[in-house]
């Protein structure tokens, strides 16, 4: 599947905001933008990259044009739930190193079970997914 495929999937298939300029098309659902403009088509992920949005990697677009717009993004989620969840954890382990406050351990606990939850309701998803359900 191309690139194409995947932006007029994702067009078609979810409720998305789409915001129309003179220069470009953006499509904002779940997190991901998606542009298009004179340049293509870009996805960005508005949960990581700090002040701008991080374009999708490589490995994320092949993603994608594999799964498709519906699972690809539920897989791409899942992969970001994985990294988020690596990233509290090593902050975890430094907190109780440098012996921080049992609340502010407790704060990275939760967040570390928030995302725990959010994976697990993924994966649900993609289990869905792939034995049929199409909804």
């Amino acid at each position: 599947m191309s690139i194409e495929e995947v932006y007029e999937e994702a067009i078609k298939t979810f409720p998305a905001t789409t915001v129309d300029t003179d220069e470009a098309t953006e499509t904002f659902y779940r997190g991901i933008k998606i542009v298009r403009d004179e340049d293509g088509i870009r996805f960005y992920d508005t949960t990581k990259g700090g002040d701008t949005y991080a374009e999708f990697t490589q490995h994320e677009y092949a993603t994608m044009c594999v799964y498709g717009w519906r699972e690809g993004l539920i897989r791409v989620k899942m992969e970001n739930y994985k990294r988020r969840m690596e990233l509290v954890e090593a902050r975890i382990r430094m907190s109780l190193l440098e012996q921080h406050s049992s609340k502010h351990i407790g704060m990275l606990k939760n967040r570390r079970q928030q995302l725990t939850m959010s994976y697990v309701d993924a994966s649900r998803q993609l289990n869905l997914i792939s034995h049929g359900d199409n909804n």
